[in-house]
């Protein structure tokens, strides 16, 4: 016999005792054979929901989802010492090389039961640091499966073997930018306290004299935000990124300095969406807009934007895991 728990949602979560229902309308008490032979049932399928109409026998339930994208933290150091970084005022252990073949058994495992497209991105730290396993890696994974992989990365320690080998095995990069010089290098120096925007600058020059896709990443808080739409649209007229990334700072940790940063979400929301409007024109791909309008344009429903929901999956650089990547850099719900 079923159990059914309405929710505010004009949904209601049916139990058997085995399987999870999400079923459309609210329902308590009802006969199970009779709701099972017309209630259309929301399903989870490619990681988006559909309505379908329960017309055969065999059972149709909300199923955990396949592995979307796999984020490998291959390294928590870096060769920069921004002022809102969340990753090295939070490491506590003693920083070790990367561990290849923990890191190369959950790629296997993620592959094995993954997306038709599949994702894996390297970040860290700065994960050119560890450039001998990520290579080593990356060979891997493309010898499994034809699996998109992409490097985050401030870009610093490209150079011209490390852009061949991107370029030849369609390697994408996101490269970390916050706009013009002084927002720049207010916040992302090297260790030494000296500014990086010039030497960034190079190596997206550098980048774009090779076949080699990539986007633009920006952290946006109170020392970009004023001067963003202009510093936005002028690198992407100039460098042509398939993508532009503007994430909102957050706080790094409780008593990081990068706290006085912090803008208002309304500011942000709104400065984001005017940039977005004139990217879009350009055939530039917006991740904070972009993906919360698909479900509007395909018809098809999203019940999450969380990637901890949607089978996304984060190990660090010792194969610790988890399925949100602050809780992996915070070193909270890993195992």
């Amino acid at each position: 016999m079923f159990c059914y728990y309405s929710t505010p949602h004009d949904t209601s979560v049916g139990y058997d005792g085995n399987n999870v229902f999400l079923i459309k309308g609210n329902h308590t008490d009802k006969d199970s054979n009779k709701l099972l032979s017309s209630t259309e049932f929301l399903i989870q399928k490619q990681y988006t929901s559909y309505l379908v109409s329960k017309k055969t026998q065999d059972s149709t339930m909300l199923r955990a989802p396949k592995k979307r994208m796999l984020r490998v933290l291959i390294s928590d150091y870096c060769n920069l010492k921004c002022e809102y970084c969340k990753v090295q005022p939070n490491i506590k252990y003693e920083k070790k090389a990367a561990n290849y073949d923990k890191i190369k058994n959950h790629i296997e495992a993620f592959l094995d039961d993954s997306f038709e497209y599949p994702v894996i991105e390297f970040s860290g730290g700065e994960p050119l640091l560890e450039w001998d396993v990520l290579r080593k890696l990356i060979l891997h994974a493309k010898g499994i499966e034809k699996a998109t992989i992409v490097i985050s990365t401030n870009g610093l320690l490209l150079d011209e073997d490390k852009l061949n080998f991107i370029s030849s095995h369609n390697i994408k990069l996101l490269i970390s930018i916050d706009g013009r010089k002084e927002a720049h290098n207010k916040c992302r120096t090297y260790h030494s306290g000296a500014g990086t925007h010039d030497d960034v600058i190079k190596q997206l020059n550098s980048i774009s004299m090779h076949n080699i896709e990539f986007g633009l990443s920006f952290v946006v808080g109170a020392h970009n935000i004023n001067h963003l739409e202009e510093d936005v649209l002028t690198l992407c007229d100039k460098y042509n990124p398939a993508s532009v990334g503007m994430n909102f700072l957050k706080y790094p940790n409780y008593d990081s300095p990068a706290s006085s940063l912090q803008i208002s979400p309304v500011l942000y929301a709104e400065t984001i969406y005017r940039i977005y409007k004139q990217l879009r024109t350009r055939g530039i791909y917006v991740e904070q807009v972009d993906r919360r309008l698909a479900p509007f344009i395909s018809g098809k429903t999203r019940h999450f934007d969380c990637g901890a929901a949607l089978g996304n999956i984060n190990i660090n650089s010792h194969g610790d895991i988890s399925p949100c990547k602050s809780f992996l850099v915070l070193q909270k719900k890993s195992i």
